[in-house]
C-alpha cells in the first residue's frame, strides 16, 4: 500500500473525515493527502501551515510555556463550528506530520485512536523516505 492508500483507507473508515494529509511540516509541504473533495494547493497549503504553527511553530511554544514544559507539542486539536483540525507530529524527531480535517460529529476518541497507529505504520513505511 502506498502513502496515498494508506490515507483513503484511513478517511474512508470514517465518514466523517474529510481530509487527512501527510505532510512535512520543516518544508511546509504536502506530500501526499485523500480528500472527499478535490482541494486546491492553497488549500492544502493553509493546513500544513496551521500545523507547522501548531505543532513546531509560535503557538506550539506559547503553549509548552503556559504549561511550563520544554517538550515538543505531539498533538493539536482546534474545534470550529464546522471542522475539527487534528495534527499529530512524530515522536520519532522527523518532520513528518499527519494532518486531519473532520466533521465535529466523528467519535474523535476513536478517530485518535486510529490516526495515532495509522500515523505510525506510515512513518515505519515511509519516514525516511517522505522526510528526505
Amino acid at each position: 500500500m502506498n502513502i496515498s492508500e494508506s490515507l483513503t483507507a484511513l478517511r474512508h473508515k470514517f465518514s466523517d473525515c474529510m481530509t487527512v494529509a501527510f505532510a512535512d511540516i520543516s518544508t511546509g509541504m504536502v506530500l501526499s493527502s485523500s480528500s472527499q473533495d478535490h482541494l486546491n494547493q492553497e488549500h492544502l497549503d493553509a493546513l500544513c501551515a496551521t500545523a507547522t504553527d501548531m505543532l513546531s511553530g509560535d503557538t506550539a511554544r506559547r503553549i509548552s510555556t503556559v504549561f511550563d514544559d520544554a517538550s515538543d507539542v505531539q498533538q493539536a486539536i482546534i474545534f470550529e463550528a464546522t471542522e475539527i483540525g487534528i495534527f499529530l507530529k512524530s515522536a520519532h524527531g522527523s518532520s513528518d506530520a499527519l494532518c486531519c480535517a473532520c466533521r465535529p460529529s466523528i467519535d474523535l476518541a476513536e478517530f485518535l485512536r486510529h490516526a495515532h497507529q495509522h500515523f505510525c505504520d506510515l512513518e515505519k513505511q515511509f519516514g525516511a523516505v517522505a522526510s528526505t
